[in-house]
Parts: structure tokens; C-alpha cells; sequence
């Protein structure tokens, strides 16, 4: 196929149909998790029940997408305590998806472990900071590490001083 000469000097914006899951830090390192078994890190957060009733604090090590250690600290009425310590036995040994899906009956506790979800499936856990501090973007090129092309740094530039011609003008 024969492309006119102002859109083979076009620059590319994706690399492609498929894009895969967009990369997040755990550990040290950024992954791109496809399957539960990819997902590791500690992380902590909080739930709550009705207003101003009780709240929980769940504490929950992830290793290969199955929980390990479960802390689950309450404070509120008594049936929060029971049930807290029901949750610690029940969540060790399932994945997170599992645990998700589980009724822990206070909810308090659900409202966490959803909080905790939200937190280990957007790379937010404790553990992800050292890749996050580590000064490590993801930064992707489809051309495999190419330079930007002249064209695109062009565009970029005249944008760029477009703005500026503007704020002077304000």
C-alpha cells in the first residue's frame, strides 16, 4: 500500500491492537500482572460500618496472589471483634479474589478487604513505593527504545511555543 508523504512522516501513538495490562510497582520491580498468581505486596487500610458505629483495619501480606498473613484490628461492637477474629482465620490461604468474594460478615471488614482490592489491583501497596521512589518510569516506545522522530519533536516544539506566544500575550 502506498501512503502519501504526510502520513508516512506521521508519528505512531500505539504500538499496536493489543496493548496488555498497563504495568504496576511491586516489590522493587514493575510487572505487568495477567493472572492473580502475578500479584505479591503487603498493604493496609480501613473499613467502616454505619456512621460513627465501628472500624476496622486490615493488614494483609499477598505472595503469588494468595494471602499469607491476615491482621484484622476492630474497634466497635462486639459482634465486629467475633467477627475479626472469624475473618484472620478465613482469609490465610485464599487469593484475593477468593477473600473478595467471601462474606466476613461485619461490614466493616468487607468494606476493607474491598479498599485493600482496590489497593493491591492498582499497585498501591506499601511494598510497591520502592519501585515507585526508585526514580524508574515505564516509559514505552513502539519503536523499541528509537528516538523520537524529527517531525514529532517539530510538532512538539511549535505547540510549544504556540503556548507560549500566548501566555505572553495575557
Amino acid at each position: 500500500m502506498k501512503y502519501s508523504s504526510e502520513v508516512e512522516a506521521m508519528c505512531p501513538l500505539a504500538k499496536g491492537a493489543y496493548h496488555g495490562p498497563a504495568p504496576i510497582p511491586q516489590e522493587g520491580k514493575w510487572t505487568q500482572v495477567k493472572e492473580i498468581t502475578d500479584i505479591s505486596g503487603l498493604t493496609h487500610g480501613v473499613g467502616w460500618c454505619a456512621p460513627q458505629q465501628g472500624t476496622c483495619k486490615l493488614t494483609l501480606n499477598v505472595k503469588e496472589g494468595v494471602i499469607q498473613e491476615a491482621l484484622v484490628e476492630t474497634v466497635g461492637c462486639s459482634g465486629m471483634t467475633h467477627s475479626a477474629a472469624m475473618a484472620s482465620e478465613i482469609l490465610v490461604g485464599k487469593t484475593i479474589l477468593e477473600a473478595l468474594n467471601t462474606d466476613l460478615v461485619c461490614d466493616a471488614i468487607n468494606t476493607a478487604m474491598r479498599e485493600l482490592f482496590l489497593q493491591i489491583a492498582y499497585g498501591r501497596t506499601q511494598t510497591a513505593q520502592r519501585a515507585q521512589k526508585s526514580g524508574r518510569h515505564h516509559r514505552r516506545d513502539s519503536r523499541k527504545g528509537s528516538q523520537i522522530s524529527g517531525t514529532c519533536r517539530r510538532i512538539y516544539n511549535q505547540g510549544r511555543d504556540r503556548r507560549e506566544r500566548h501566555d505572553n500575550r495575557l
